[in-house]
């Protein structure tokens, strides 16, 4: 025989019985594979082999037992005795099989007290346990079959129709027990002959059949693969293995003469009917006739009514929920729910039969094969002592009817049937259900087919789960707290009612079994589910830890990292430091004027070669490398909207009404699915205006309205940390009111993220304006913002050093930003502080070629107003990090500090001084005082000069290669004329730094919707989209 590893060759008698059951092993099993367990050792199992066994075998051996297996090679007598003594023993053996009683209750298939009344039943009836429960009707012959096949470790397949079964031919000599349907024979070319058969009891004994009349030899005995399927499966294969086909031939003659059925075309049917058993329509209509032809002609010949199972639908004025007259289309449908449950829905499906309705003791079943003489006289006796009256249906329609009355009711069926929503708006919610990845019922909330009240009272009603109207209730806190905030928005639950033994806790989803399970073990207790809309939970989340939420928006940072926040302008080491400098040069100026400015005006003038060597560096960089994270329209166009991650955009609201309906058209314009997308418009408590003009323009479901409680400071970025604390996406980002995004951003941004490394927490868009060519002011704007988005920012994140944001479209991963603390509430510059912040935190901030366009500040009071606002802000930035320099430089490295402090600093640095130099040029000029030119000596004077000359027509420069590279050519002559804009800027400047002073949190209000024309077409009709919607 030769010996496998790890086996021996063994005397059957050498060892000792073991009253031990070694493993739970189906007898069926160890006999299909010639093995036999004998006795456990420390050394794990030993079994006995009947012949060398493939190493497949004995590692399923090992999983069964959980222990190492030994084997030991036994003669054909030896293995008989061992089995006889493993399988004939009279004490119960330790381990052994648990009664299926066991496996039914503890696998929650039935209950205990279910288990006792089908014993009881079986006793009476002469049935065992597991047909006792399917006669009750406490257990799905499907279910009852897994449950066998895990008590024997046999496989099963849930069929739901009769099996092909071997032909005629393949049958014949076989003796087996008509229990055991053979299904197909797998050969054996190499060994024995095996089949595989179809059993529905694991315990009965396997026969080994042989061919009647002659001798059993070993190469004539097949092996028997069983395949657990439900009992019914058996009981009708057995049946159709005995109908007479006769029936069915003499109807295909009947319709030679009237349909294109020729005579000669029967044998060869009846030949693939008899071998396939599919069912007789279906099969005919795939060949021969169409529907509307065979079911009439099936009815004619079997002497039966023909009839329609589809429903039908008529209008009716009826009062909605809350009380106003409207037209529904209300849903009839010709089958009796009633009636159709005298049949199970696995008996419905396997016979293609429902029973549609009852008078008296008549039922009417409508069949959609009425020839088929077993299934009428099985279904005849399952619904005894009720008389059948037959009808026909097409089978689509008898499968259809079966599904919404027997099968589980979608809410989308129960919608239709009270007449809340039509055919076509279930049609389109399930398209859009499917093309998208999401629940049916929030497709029909997207498309406004359903209220959100609506929809929840019918998911109640479909899940026999109670509805609380959470706007009706008061919830203590203490009650609420049983969970936390986190913890219940999460997981859209909140505890409203508790006792000692349970809490009732109301969900927006109580069918989320995590979610359940996280809430259970939270509370400690055990929960009764309830069913809410997420609007009551919201609401009712807000009443209990408004004051929390506002804290957290204002606050967080503060307490986080406060030194991380401008909360402080000034700490008290910067304070003493600025005082020391200004004391000292004002003793210097004292003592030695001249000498001082001197000192003063080198140290600017390095200043501004720096500045300007360093913007002139990452815009040459910009203008020589693709810097920004490339991605293509294929990439695009591959995203598969299934799988797309839910998205929140943050849209900060203020005196915003007259541009709220561009807005919302942008939005809708966005090419991503709009059931996706977690959409918050951030209003102001006390901006009633604005809110009105929200709440009056109807918006989809998932633009959530949310009102920011009246706190200090008042600031969007206080309203930003509001809304992220209700967030819902895996991504956000932040729009603002009059931003028309290109409408394929958002998944550029994805693209952007999944090639990005993993250390890219935030992805700026860039920026620029639809009406740049308004007026002198919104020409210059444009041409400014051309350098910086498209130039000097990916400048910046290609040199590796700190990324100011821009305050609108920066897109980022919200477990990231809600991990930095999210937006200082005390700077008015929140993105450029949170660029700096995610640099020092080890992030990087990538750029994706998408442009917003937004409006440009086309009034100039306006615009000042803007401009001091940036210029405060960077100001704040500046100090809030440099409140420890060494330090800083120790966290980012040298290269990043200067940067830092180039960019941030230098910016509001050059713009304060600029005035200054350029009125004491027009003083020597106009008067040529001798103080000026003594603070100039010729080193001085003659860099100074050339920074001039240079430094302008750099700074020209950069803004003529900005319009070149976002391809605004007619912008060129603008962008010579920068010199005079950059006055303006100063002017702004100046007005920032002095209200820092005075107040240093005071948001200076850009007015929008300035510009009333429609947006500028740029290239390739990027903004075509919106302007037409």
């Amino acid at each position: 025989w030769g010996l496998l590893p790890g086996a021996a060759a063994a005397d059957g008698n050498s060892h000792p019985a073991d009253d031990r059951q070694p493993l739970r092993f189906a007898d069926s099993l160890g006999r299909r594979w010639g093995i036999v367990p004998l006795f456990v050792a420390e050394d794990g199992l030993h079994v006995g082999l009947l012949r060398p066994t493939q190493r497949r075998f004995l590692t399923a051996v090992e999983a069964i037992s959980r222990k190492p297996v030994r084997g030991h090679l036994l003669t054909q007598r030896q293995f008989e005795r061992a089995w006889a003594q493993y399988y004939s023993r009279q004490r119960p053996l330790v381990d052994p099989v648990p009664p299926l009683s066991e496996w039914v209750v503890a696998g929650a298939y039935v209950t205990a007290d279910q288990v006792e009344r089908a014993l009881a039943h079986g006793r009476a009836e002469g049935l065992r346990l597991g047909e006792s429960l399917v006669a009750l009707g406490a257990l799905d012959p499907l279910d009852l079959t897994e449950v066998l096949s895990l008590q024997s470790n046999l496989p099963w397949f849930p069929l739901e129709h009769p099996p092909r079964v071997l032909a005629p031919e393949q049958r014949r000599g076989l003796a087996l027990d008509p229990r055991v349907i053979p299904l197909l024979d797998l050969g054996g070319a190499e060994g024995p002959r095996s089949l595989l058969v179809a059993i529905s009891d694991p315990f009965i004994p396997l026969p080994r059949p042989a061919l009647e009349g002659q001798p059993l030899e070993r190469s004539t005995i097949p092996v028997l693969q069983p395949l657990l399927v439900p009992a019914p499966i058996t009981e009708a294969a057995t049946a159709i293995a005995a109908v007479d086909d006769r029936a069915y031939a003499e109807f295909l003659r009947s319709l030679v003469q009237r349909h294109d059925l020729r005579s000669d075309q029967i044998p060869a049917f009846m030949a693939r009917f008899s071998r396939t058993r599919q069912p007789f329509d279906l099969l005919l209509t795939q060949e021969y006739l169409r529907p509307e032809i065979l079911y009439p002609e099936l009815a004619t010949f079997a002497g039966l009514p023909s009839i329609t199972l589809e429903p039908t639908y008529r209008q009716e004025t009826v009062l909605d929920a809350i009380g106003r007259v409207t037209r529904r289309t209300l849903v009839q449908d010709p089958v009796s729910a009633a009636a159709a449950r005298h049949i199970s829905l696995f008996d419905a499906r396997r016979w293609g039969a429902i029973p549609i309705a009852q008078q008296g003791p008549r039922l009417t079943v409508a069949i959609a094969n009425p020839l088929d003489a077993a299934v009428r006289a099985e279904l005849s006796g399952a619904v005894a002592p009720l008389a059948v009256a037959w009808v026909v249906a097409p089978r689509d329609e008898v499968s259809a009817a079966i599904t919404r009355t027997l099968g589980r009711k979608t809410i989308g069926t129960y919608l239709l049937e009270a007449g809340v929503i039509s055919v076509e708006a279930l049609s389109e919610a399930l398209t859009l259900a499917q093309r998208v990845g999401i629940r049916l019922g929030r497709a029909l909330l997207v498309l406004r087919h359903v209220t959100e009240p609506e929809l929840v009272a019918f998911l109640a009603r479909q899940q026999n789960i109670p509805f609380f109207d959470l706007s009706d209730m008061t919830i203590e806190r203490d009650v609420a707290m049983l969970l936390s905030e986190r913890d219940a928005r999460r997981w859209g639950a909140l505890p409203v009612a508790a006792d000692e033994q349970s809490v009732t806790v109301a969900m927006v989803d109580p069918l989320d079994s995590e979610a359940l399970e996280q809430v259970e073990a939270s509370v400690g207790k055990t929960v009764i589910p309830v069913i809410t809309t997420e609007l009551a939970l919201e609401r009712a989340l807000e009443g209990i830890y408004e004051e929390e939420y506002t804290y957290r928006s204002t606050q967080e940072l503060v307490f986080r990292y406060p030194e991380e926040s401008a909360y402080q302008v000034l700490t008290r080491g910067q304070k003493i430091g600025l005082g020391a400098l200004l004391i000292g040069s004002l003793l210097w100026l004292l003592a030695n004027p001249v000498s001082f400015l001197i000192t003063v005006n080198a140290l600017t003038t390095l200043f501004y070669i720096a500045f300007s060597v360093h913007r002139f560096y990452l815009v040459y960089r910009a203008l020589s490398h693709d810097l920004e994270v490339p991605v293509s329209q294929e990439e695009v166009a591959a995203l598969d909207d299934r799988t797309l991650p839910f998205y929140t955009i943050l849209i900060p609201l203020y005196r915003e009404a007259a541009v709220l309906p561009r807005l919302a058209r942008a939005i809708a314009a966005l090419n991503y699915p709009l059931a996706k997308l977690d959409i918050k418009l951030l209003m102001e408590e006390n901006d009633p205006e604005t809110i009105r003009a929200a709440q009056g323009l109807n918006l989809p479901p998932n633009f959530e309205h949310v009102i920011v409680p009246d706190s200090i400071p008042k600031t969007k970025p206080k309203a930003c940390n509001y809304g992220l604390i209700k967030a819902r996406g895996e991504f956000v980002v932040i729009f603002d009111a009059e931003d028309l995004p290109e409408p394929d951003q958002l998944k550029k941004v994805l693209v952007a993220f999944r090639k990005a490394s993993d250390n890219v927490a935030c992805i700026q868009a860039k920026l620029n304006y639809y009406n740049r060519k308004q007026n002198l002011l919104t020409h210059w704007f444009t041409t400014e913002y051309s350098m910086w988005f498209d130039l000097f920012l990916p400048g910046l994140d290609a040199s590796g050093v700190p990324v100011p944001l821009g305050g609108t479209s920066n897109h980022f991963r919200r477990d990231r930003l809600e991990a930095l603390g999210a937006w200082d509430p005390f700077n008015v510059t929140e993105d450029a502080d949170l660029g700096v912040r995610l640099y020092k935190a080890g992030y990087k901030t990538a750029m994706v070629d998408s442009t917003t366009f937004e409006e440009a500040n086309s009034e100039l009071h306006n615009w000042i107003r803007q401009r001091s606002r940036w210029v405060k802000g960077y100001i704040q930035t500046w100090l809030v990090h440099m409140r420890h320099p060494v330090a800083l430089w120790r966290a980012i490295g040298l290269k990043a500090f200067l940067g830092f402090n180039l960019t941030i600093g230098g910016t509001f640095v050059a713009f304060l001084l600029n005035p200054i130099y350029w009125a004491l040029t027009a003083l020597w000029f106009l008067t040529e005082w001798g103080l000026i030119q003594q603070t100039f000596p010729p080193m001085i004077y003659y860099l100074g000069a050339i920074n001039l000359y240079l430094g302008n027509f750099a700074f020209t420069y950069m803004n003529v290669a900005g319009c070149l590279r976002r391809e605004f050519y007619d912008m060129v002559k603008y962008a010579l004329l920068s010199p005079l804009y950059w006055s303006l800027m100063s002017i702004g400047a100046w007005k920032g730094f002095l209200q820092l002073l005075r107040r240093p949190f005071y948001w200076e209000k850009t007015i929008h919707g300035l510009y009333k024309g429609a947006p500028d077409q740029e290239k390739a009709n990027r903004l075509n989209d919106l302007i037409r919607r």
